[in-house]
C-alpha cells in the first residue's frame, strides 16, 4: 500500500509554485506616488538564485511593479510568499494584488502593515477569504496581472525583496500557551482548568525558584508527566540586557541541566528569554548553545510562520492585564484563517490582577473555553510537540492518550 507523505512544516501539501521571480525583466514599474527601482537580489532568495527587490531612496509614498500573467485561481485555497526586509521601520507596509482588468477596476488585494514584518525573512500566508475584493471581482475569471507594492513612510531608504509565491499549501494552525516563571496560580488555576478540558500548555521554569517561590519541583514534575512542556526560563531570571555572552550561556545551561537531572528533558532545550529580551549579544550567545528554540516577546509581536526563519527568535503575543479577551480571540481566529502558529505568553492568573503582567481568571477561562470550541481548527500543543511536529507529525508529548 502506498502511503501519503506526512505534512511537513504544518502544511498538508507541498503546494504549487506560482512565481519564483527568476526573470526580473518580466516585471515592469507601475506609476505610483514615489519613484523607485526594481532589481535582482542575489544575496537573499528562497528559491532559484534571486528574489525581486523593490527599492525606494529618500522618498515617501508607494512604489509598485507588476507582471503580465494568465492565471486561473478558482481552485486556489491559500497563497503564501516570502518578504525580506533589511530594515522594517521605514517600511509602512506591502501589498500583494491579483488584477483582473486593465485599467484596474477589478482586483483581489492583500495589505500587510509593518506590524507584521520583521527584519529578515517573513513568510506571509493568506487565506483566499482574506483578500479585499475590488470592483466586484470574482475568482471565476482569469487574472491578467500580478502586482506587488511597497509603501515607504516616512521618507527614507527602503529595500524589500519578494520571493517564492506558492498556492495550496493547506497550512495547519497550532496554538502554544506559555506561562512564564512557574507562578503558583499556573498550577492551582490554569493547570486544572485546562486539564479538565484536555488542553495542554507550557510553563517556564526558572531553576532557582522551586522551593523558594512559586511552584515546587514536585508540582513541575506532575505537570510534566501530564504532557505539558516544562521549558527553560533561565537559572535566576536576570535582565539579559546586562549580561555578557558567557553569563547568558551559563543561565541557559544551568537551567537545562536542572531540568534534565530532574526528569524533565523534553523542554530543557526550549528557551524563554527572561523579559523577552534577546537583542545584542544575547541571540549570538544562544546560537553557541544547544538550544533548539528561543521565544522572544516579538519584534513586533505577531503570528509565527512555519518553518521559522530563526528558531531562536520565535515571536509571541504577550498577554497583559489590559489585554481584552476579544483581542486574544482575534489573534487565534487570524491564526486559524492563515494557517499560522500563535504563541500566547501569560504570567499569573488571578481573580483580580493588580500587576500589569497578570490576567484575570475570567478572561483566562474565556480563552480556554474558546480554544475548546474551535477545535479541531486549531490545537494546543507543548513546545516540544510543536517543534517535532514540523517534520514528524506523529510525535506526541505524553500522555499518549491525549488527542
Amino acid at each position: 500500500m502506498v502511503r501519503s507523505s506526512l505534512p511537513q512544516n504544518y502544511c498538508k501539501s507541498s503546494g504549487t509554485l506560482l512565481e519564483d521571480f527568476e526573470t526580473i525583466d518580466d516585471w515592469s514599474i507601475v506609476a505610483g506616488s514615489c519613484a523607485g527601482t526594481v532589481s535582482a537580489d542575489t544575496a537573499h532568495f528562497k528559491t532559484g538564485t534571486k528574489s525581486l527587490s523593490l527599492n525606494v531612496t529618500g522618498r515617501s509614498g508607494y512604489f509598485s511593479v507588476e507582471k503580465t500573467i494568465n492565471m486561473d485561481l478558482r481552485s486556489m485555497n491559500d497563497v503564501s510568499f516570502y518578504v525580506y526586509c533589511s530594515d522594517v521601520m521605514p517600511t509602512s507596509g506591502i501589498e500583494f494584488i491579483f488584477i483582473q482588468t486593465v485599467p484596474v477596476t477589478k482586483y483581489m488585494l492583500f495589505s500587510c502593515g509593518n506590524t507584521y514584518l520583521r527584519p529578515g525573512w517573513n513568510l506571509i500566508r493568506i487565506a483566499k477569504s482574506s483578500f479585499t475584493i475590488g470592483g466586484g471581482c470574482g475568482w471565476e475569471t482569469n487574472f491578467i496581472r500580478l502586482r506587488v507594492r511597497l509603501y515607504a513612510d516616512p521618507a527614507s531608504d527602503v529595500s524589500v525583496s519578494f520571493d517564492k509565491v506558492m498556492i495550496n499549501n493547506n497550512p495547519i494552525s497550532r496554538c502554544l500557551l506559555v506561562f512564564d516563571d512557574g507562578a503558583i496560580s499556573q498550577y492551582t488555576v490554569a493547570y486544572p482548568y485546562m486539564s479538565a478540558r484536555d488542553i495542554v500548555g507550557n510553563i517556564g521554569c526558572v531553576s532557582s525558584f522551586p522551593g523558594s517561590t512559586g511552584m515546587t519541583l514536585a508540582q513541575f514534575q506532575e505537570v510534566y508527566a501530564a504532557g505539558w512542556g516544562i521549558l527553560n526560563h533561565s537559572t535566576t531570571h536576570p535582565s539579559f540586557g546586562t549580561l555578557t555572552a558567557p553569563q547568558v550561556i551559563t543561565e541557559y545551561e544551568t537551567c537545562r541541566d536542572y531540568l534534565v537531572d530532574n526528569g524533565m528533558s523534553r523542554g530543557a532545550k526550549h528557551f524563554l528569554y527572561p523579559g523577552g529580551y534577546h537583542a545584542g549579544i544575547v541571540l549570538a550567545a544562544m546560537a553557541q548553545t544547544d538550544a533548539i528554540t528561543g521565544r522572544s516577546y516579538g519584534n513586533p509581536p505577531m503570528l509565527q510562520s512555519c518553518p521559522p526563519d530563526n528558531f531562536l527568535d520565535l515571536t509571541t503575543y504577550n498577554i497583559q492585564k489590559t489585554t481584552a479577551l476579544t483581542t486574544v480571540i482575534g489573534w487565534i481566529d487570524t491564526a486559524i484563517l492563515t494557517g499560522n502558529t500563535v504563541i500566547l505568553t501569560l504570567h499569573q492568573i488571578l481573580a483580580s490582577p493588580s500587576n500589569a503582567a497578570d490576567w484575570s481568571v475570567a478572561n483566562f477561562q474565556g480563552l480556554i473555553d474558546y480554544l475548546v470550541s474551535v477545535q479541531p481548527l486549531i490545537r494546543c500543543v507543548s513546545m516540544d510537540e510543536w517543534y517535532n511536529g514540523l517534520t514528524n507529525p506523529r510525535y506526541r508529548s505524553l500522555p499518549v492518550t491525549r488527542a
